[in-house]
């Protein structure tokens, strides 16, 4: 287990370097740097994980704890940059990957609650960073669905969504379902979902920047609402 170790202790190295950096103020070459050793580092994952999958299921998790650890961070530099760049949008998207990167890796594996504490800063960023957002919430009945881990019917296998196994989350993979009802939400289960522009007294603005958005002849700019 020699590699692993070696791994280990080059991910946290890495990601102990990469705090320095995880400021809007700090500049945009570095940053950019440690996003690209991170995901350099992050593709050595996946082949030490092969080296244990059958045998250690605890490190394989451990693993890929150590993978979601690195993207957590690296989603959050690119954040920084956007927001520099006066990309809003993919500043927004690039938050809510850190957020569930550093939430699978707390749930995957003990070593991950090292980042509980940033699972904090980052829902902390989303609030002083970014104004008030409204999401779409999607109510359904689920028909049919299967086990990502193991293909089964959803329920009707011991595996739990969100809980990681020999190095993989579960997750409930829907093939069939029934939408009752779609809503406008402030804490919803997908913050991708979101409103993405909004009329309000004749002018369509962009409900994140709050930038007027230029419609083109073609286009019917309809009545005061929002739109997704």
């Amino acid at each position: 287990m020699t590699q692993i170790a070696s791994l280990r202790s080059k991910v946290l190295e890495s990601l102990d370097r990469g705090k320095k950096l995880c400021y809007f103020v700090r500049d945009a070459a570095p940053q950019r740097e440690q996003r690209n050793e991170l995901r350099l580092i992050k593709d050595e994952v996946p082949k030490a994980k092969e080296l244990v999958l059958t045998n250690n299921e605890d490190i394989a998790n451990e693993l890929l704890a150590l993978e979601l650890m690195l993207e957590a961070q690296a989603q959050e530099l690119e954040m920084w940059l956007a927001l520099k760049d006066s990309r809003a949008a993919d500043a927004w998207e690039n938050l809510i990957s850190a957020q569930d990167a550093a939430r699978s890796a707390v749930r995957a594996h003990r070593l991950g609650e090292m980042l509980e504490r940033s699972q904090e800063r980052l829902h902390v960023m989303e609030k002083i960073l970014f104004p008030p957002q409204l999401f779409f919430s999607i109510g359904a009945i689920v028909r049919e669905s299967t086990c990502s881990i193991c293909d089964s019917p959803y329920g009707e296998c011991d595996h739990i969504k969100g809980r990681a196994y020999a190095g993989k989350i579960c997750s409930r993979i829907i093939s069939k379902a029934e939408v009752r009802e779609v809503s406008i939400v402030d804490d919803p289960a997908n913050k991708r979902c979101r409103v993405l522009e909004i009329t309000e007294g004749g002018i369509a603005r962009d409900y994140l920047t709050w930038a007027p958005i230029q419609k083109s002849v073609d286009q019917d700019p309809g009545n005061d609402g929002a739109g997704a």
